[in-house]
């Protein structure tokens, strides 16, 4: 878990649960121990969460925080796999171009351009290939860059 994602974890999420469930947010011991049930470990330290922890965590306040909501309900079902997903479609986002469109489209099998329409193991393909194909234009760069050096 990063810093950004315990902010959010601490700042929104747990005081959010506190409140729809009148718990005391502030209460440290019961914190860890609440977390811990969530994520179904045991934990010294909220430091000790790892994304797949993060990512069990997140809709389970989010449920706690609002239990009359259909999406939070179903978020904390599908919760791994939601998680590995936002990550995969988080990556595809930030390197959007060209390359990456066509990417998406032959792993797609030629029928969208669309990230979102692809299923997780599609879009770790995707990952997988983009990175192959970045360290591969890297590596053509630094050859140009070298063959230009007059020895």
């Amino acid at each position: 878990m990063n810093d950004k994602q315990r902010i959010k974890l601490m700042g929104t999420w747990w005081p959010d649960a506190c409140d729809a469930q009148k718990w005391d947010a502030g209460n440290r011991e019961f914190r860890i121990a609440k977390i811990g049930e969530l994520i179904g470990r045991d934990i010294q330290s909220c430091t000790e969460l790892t994304n797949a922890d993060f990512d069990k965590l997140v809709p389970a306040l989010k449920l706690l925080a609002r239990p009359d909501s259909l999406s939070a309900a179903r978020a904390t079902v599908d919760s791994d796999e939601a998680g590995q997903r936002r990550r995969y479609l988080h990556f595809i986002n930030q390197h959007f171009d060209s390359g990456m469109q066509e990417i998406v489209y032959d792993v797609s099998r030629k029928t969208t351009t669309d990230p979102d329409e692809l299923t997780t193991p599609r879009l770790s393909l995707v990952v997988q290939r983009y990175q192959s194909w970045a360290r591969k234009v890297k590596r053509e760069r630094l050859d140009r860059e070298l063959a230009e050096i007059p020895f």
